[in-house]
């Protein structure tokens, strides 16, 4: 499970932006909305095509979790 580091909320959907960082899915869409687009991780600037869902995979073989995105 990813804890968003801006609502510091860890069980809501989580998205990824297009530098790779993480958070849930209600912060992101209310900055897009504020029209706020710099990714509030590193300030690269960024927009709805390229944020993506953020899946974690808990059944892994190996035990470890592994993000998967679309």
């Amino acid at each position: 499970m990813v804890k968003c580091p801006l609502c510091k909320n860890s069980n809501k959907d989580t998205v990824i932006t297009k530098c790779g960082h993480a958070f849930c899915r209600d912060c992101i869409d209310s900055r897009l909305s504020l029209r706020e687009r710099k990714c509030p991780g590193c300030s690269q600037v960024f927009d709805k095509s390229y944020v993506k869902d953020l899946w974690l995979d808990s059944q892994s073989s190996t035990g470890h979790n592994h993000a998967l995105h679309t």
